[in-house]
């Protein structure tokens, strides 16, 4: 049996063992030295970036083999609140008599302290004033902020144009009775604007309210110039032929007021519409072919320049090619843009269009020759507010700025503060689903409502108004 081989092994294993022993003793030391010296100069820095002094010791500075008899030592010393501080600092009161800002360090050896590796010196904490709760107590409350209503201006003018009517069961006589509506409905709103009312105090105070509701949307001497042109007594009532009509059945005024709703269809209302004293008409207002459910009259025909154009634009594939005209029609300008304003004085001095987007178009494509101021009428911007903020006033306002009642709404509101009696044809009612968006759709599709418009606060208001006996409001059981 030979030994020498396994001699050789092992004398060869004890070798590496020992070199291996020796070199983690010694990379053991080494890593606490590097570890050590690296965390000191690391508790040096942060201590000199948050107490305010820039302070790092290098390596070199950290020797544990020359047990280093020194320690930066940390003494603040307070600041009068008055004055400057040493060297000639300025003191900042916002932490009573000592900031930050206003210590001084003062760096000290100390004999007889010994550095400790392990044990980096702490920095002294600077006590700092408490802060103290304002208590407040119950007669030093403050008072309850009363929130504003969301729409601003509700403060008119007054025109008592129509409150000399004749007719013993008035729409204004009925609201009288009606607690819900009494202290809301205004009698003396003026509902239509002309030449007296572009004024530099009255611009001044509208001016302060866009879109339709004030004159934010044009200047004074564009509506001043629009308006001037809507002169005549024609331009300041909405019924101003009334005393000149023959046949009149009573002495109320009745108005049918036709929506464009698909509850219309094959209702075989045309008939009954047509004997109303005046008849209301709004937008795409389709009559060619559709007489026997919505009638032939057109006494007024309401719209926005941009809701005509849109309208003749979209339903012209349905012969839709020209609004509503006749020898009693007068057009109703809801003023939502300046553009309507320039349009009102195409039409009334019958040249083409000066301003806006529908500069130079000729305003007898749209209304016909010798039209006239006679036959022109225009919402007051006042009404247009007045009617959002007492009768469809919008939670979804907060959302969708733009928010407005439709065309068609401000149209039926518009009948109920000046006719005696109001009946309502194609309009939203609780069954609107079983109908077309319109009367004149050729196939039904699911009704669809846009975001600027709160159609089912104005299907609450029609049925309130119905149930109170304010409008006749048709529905199809």
């Amino acid at each position: 049996m030979k030994l020498v081989p396994a001699t050789w092994k092992m004398r060869t294993l004890l070798f590496v063992v020992g070199v291996s022993l020796v070199f983690v003793t010694y990379s053991n030391n080494l890593l606490d030295f590097s570890t050590n010296a690296l965390y000191h100069r690391l508790s040096y820095s942060m201590l000199g970036k948050f107490g305010g002094r820039n302070v790092t010791k290098s390596l070199e500075d950290i020797d544990p083999k020359k047990n280093e008899t020194f320690v930066e030592k940390f003494q603040v010393k307070p600041v009068k609140k008055t004055g400057t501080g040493p060297g000639g600092r300025t003191v900042s009161p916002t932490l009573g008599n000592t900031t930050l800002a206003s210590q001084e360090i003062i760096k000290k050896p100390v004999t007889g302290a010994v550095f400790n590796q392990t044990a980096p010196p702490q920095r002294r904490k600077v006590a700092k004033p408490a802060r103290k709760r304002k208590r407040i107590s119950k007669t030093s409350r403050p008072a309850t902020v009363v929130k504003e209503s969301p729409f601003a201006g509700d403060v008119y003018p007054t025109d008592n144009t129509y409150l000399n009517s004749e007719c013993p069961d008035s729409i204004r006589k009925r609201v009288a009775n009606i607690s819900e509506y009494k202290d809301i409905f205004l009698e003396t709103i003026p509902v239509l604007q002309w030449s007296k009312h572009a004024t530099e105090a009255e611009y001044k105070r509208l001016s302060k309210h866009p879109g339709l509701y004030g004159w934010k949307v044009i200047g004074f001497d564009d509506l001043k110039d629009a308006l001037s042109y809507l002169n005549t007594s024609a331009n300041t009532v909405m019924f101003d032929d009334w005393e000149m009509r023959p046949n009149k059945s009573s002495n109320c005024i009745r108005c049918a007021v036709i929506g464009n709703g698909g509850i219309l269809n094959n209702s075989n209302m045309g008939e009954e519409i047509d004997k109303h004293d005046y008849v209301f008409r709004v937008n795409g207002a389709i009559i060619k072919g559709y007489e026997k459910d919505v009638g032939k009259r057109t006494s007024f025909y309401n719209f926005a320049t941009n809701t005509m154009l849109n309208s003749l634009r979209n339903y012209r594939r349905l012969g839709y090619t020209s609004v509503p005209k006749s020898e009693e029609t007068r057009y109703i300008f809801v003023p939502v843009h300046a553009r309507d304003y320039y349009m009102v004085k195409a039409a009334a001095t019958e040249h083409r269009v000066a301003k806006g987007p529908e500069r130079s178009r000729d305003p007898h494509v749209y209304f016909g020759p010798h039209i006239g101021p006679e036959k022109l009428k225009m919402y007051h911007a006042d009404f247009m507010r007045y009617l959002r903020n007492r009768f469809l006033s919008s939670r979804i306002a907060k959302k969708y700025p733009t928010y407005r009642p439709t065309t068609g709404a401000l149209m039926l509101l518009g009948a109920i503060h000046t006719c005696d009696q109001v009946s309502a044809y194609g309009f939203i009612t609780k069954d609107y689903a079983k109908y077309a968006n319109h009367y004149y759709d050729i196939i039904k599709k699911k009704p669809h409502f846009f975001f600027i418009h709160d159609m089912r606060l104005e299907l609450e208001l029609w049925e309130t108004l119905h149930k109170y006996g304010i409008i006749r409001l048709f529905t199809r059981g």
